[in-house]
C-alpha cells in the first residue's frame, strides 16, 4: 500500500482549540501508517500539543505532493497557488468569514474554485456553505476526526488514479 502525504496548512501552531484537535488528530493519523501528516504554518509560535509529525514554515509547502489540506481563508488562498499539491482540500473550521459582507465576492470565488474539495466542520456549517455559495459540501468531518478524515482523503486520492 502507498503512503499517502498529507499536508495541513495553518496559520499556527499555537494555542486554540483548533490546533489541539488537529495535532492530536494528525499525530493518530501517522500512527495508522498509510497517511504521512505533515503540518505547514505561516507564523512561529510554540505548539500547544507535542508534535509527532513534522512541522515547516508554509513556504515549504508549495511544491509538496500528495493532499493539502488547507484550514483558513488565508492558507487556501496560499494553497491555491501552489503547483505541487495533487487535491487541494480547504477544512473549513469556522465562520469567521461570515463576518465581513463586503468580500461575499471574492469568497465565492475562492469556495467555487474548481481544483477545491470543501471539507465542513459539521453539518451546521455544511448548510450554511451550501446556503450562502449554491455549491455542495463534498465531506463533512467533525473536529479532525482521524478515521473519517483518513477516509476522505483516500477517496479523494484515489479519484486522481481514475
Amino acid at each position: 500500500m502507498t503512503t499517502i502525504p498529507v499536508n495541513f496548512l495553518v496559520n499556527h501552531i499555537g494555542a486554540s482549540q483548533m490546533m489541539f484537535y488537529l495535532i492530536d488528530q494528525a499525530n493518530e493519523m501517522n500512527k495508522q501508517g498509510s497517511l504521512n501528516a505533515s503540518l505547514f504554518y505561516s507564523e512561529l509560535h510554540r505548539p500547544c500539543r507535542q508534535l509527532e509529525l513534522p512541522a515547516f514554515l508554509m513556504m515549504e509547502a508549495w511544491a509538496q505532493p500528495g493532499v493539502s489540506i488547507a484550514t483558513s481563508i488565508p492558507t487556501t488562498l496560499s494553497l491555491l497557488r501552489f503547483p505541487g499539491p495533487n487535491v487541494r482540500m480547504f477544512y473549513v473550521w469556522d465562520m469567521s468569514w461570515l463576518d465581513n459582507p463586503k468580500r461575499y465576492g471574492h469568497m465565492t470565488r475562492l469556495f467555487r474554485h474548481p481544483s477545491l474539495r470543501i471539507i465542513a466542520r459539521c453539518h451546521h456549517h455544511a448548510q450554511i456553505i451550501s446556503n450562502n455559495f449554491n455549491i455542495e459540501v463534498q465531506h463533512i468531518v467533525e473536529n479532525f476526526q482521524h478515521q473519517q478524515l483518513s477516509e476522505v482523503i483516500h477517496y479523494e486520492y484515489s479519484l486522481l488514479k481514475k
